[in-house]
């Protein structure tokens, strides 16, 4: 039984920390209103983190209309102010809502560049992502192939943005029982993540996720068993982690099952407990988990 969901290997939604504000040559009028579309665009980030919506949704909103008013230098950055209101109706469940305005984000994008750029890549690949939730997978894989592209060509093959969207791809990969080339795309991503943040970070624990669930898929579960201990070892030295570590406590259970089911069953106990105990427990991954263990429970009676 494989433990494997969409939302376990790729981070659900991407976006600019910040919407670039770039050609601010007018005014002194026009000049504060970009001013005050960053800060604008600054809380709805902070309240994105909170987890209200309704804040986010305000301000992002507030941000947008700003930059409807004011001349071309906001101009510019309108694709990714629809599509921070698309992150805001993913993150209500509102999939249609998020589909129709990533898409209006890139249409804008189109009819305001000759090229597309690495922030307009980003739609695309939440345009992937929302593609993927909805089980349209053919359709997500294209999305993050051209958003994988525009990033490879803009940014080149070593920048932490194409570790994302080959991390995504990636676990698109093993939805469709790819595992070789999601493999190919986890360990890039893994090299990437480590030279940039870091052997014990917490991307590089994410893409092992990555690499070690292509490992399980392919048969090689000693290679999936090192691969998730080190996202466990990651997740265990750092406070807050809770459901980071008891996911991989789940998918280090799995990899063992065949040497060591006894072992196993601990872990994935180890992870029920774990996940209890954080934040936000979500009803889905807590079946998912009891299910795991009672399926091999009954199997090792």
């Amino acid at each position: 039984m494989t433990t494997e969901t969409v939302e376990d290997l790729s981070p659900t939604l991407f976006f600019s920390p910040v919407v670039p504000l770039r050609g601010s040559t007018g005014h002194g009028e026009e000049k504060a209103a970009l001013r005050d579309i960053a800060a604008l665009d600054r809380r709805g980030h902070v309240a994105l983190r909170n987890r209200d919506l309704a804040a986010a949704e305000r301000y992002f909103r507030e941000a947008l209309e700003l930059r409807q008013a004011v001349g071309a230098g906001a101009h510019t950055g309108l694709p990714q102010a629809f599509g921070l209101l698309g992150v805001v109706a993913f993150r209500r469940g509102d999939l249609s809502r998020a589909d129709t305005l990533f898409e209006l984000g890139l249409e804008i994008a189109r009819a305001l560049r000759t090229c597309l750029t690495p922030e307009d890549a980003v739609l695309l690949h939440n345009l992937g992502v929302v593609a993927r939730r909805l089980g349209r997978l053919d359709e997500a894989e294209v999305h993050h192939a051209g958003a994988l592209s525009i990033k490879l060509a803009a940014l080149g093959p070593a920048h932490p943005s194409v570790a994302v969207t080959r991390g995504s791809l990636g676990a698109l990969l093993l939805l469709q029982r790819r595992p070789a080339e999601a493999l190919a795309h986890f360990e890039s991503a893994r090299e990437i993540a480590g030279r940039v943040s870091g052997p014990r970070s917490t991307c590089v624990a994410h893409f092992e996720l990555g690499t070690g669930s292509a490992h399980l898929q392919l048969g090689a579960c000693d290679r999936a068993e090192r691969c998730f201990a080190v996202a466990v070892a990651v997740y265990e030295s750092l406070p807050g982690m809770a459901a980071q570590l008891a996911n991989s406590q789940l998918r280090l259970a799995e990899a063992r099952w065949h040497r060591d089911p006894a072992d196993a069953r601990r872990l994935a106990q180890d992870a029920l407990a774990t996940y209890l105990a954080s934040a936000h427990p979500d009803l889905r991954e807590l079946r998912r988990m009891r299910s795991w263990l009672a399926i091999h429970t009954e199997r090792a009676a």
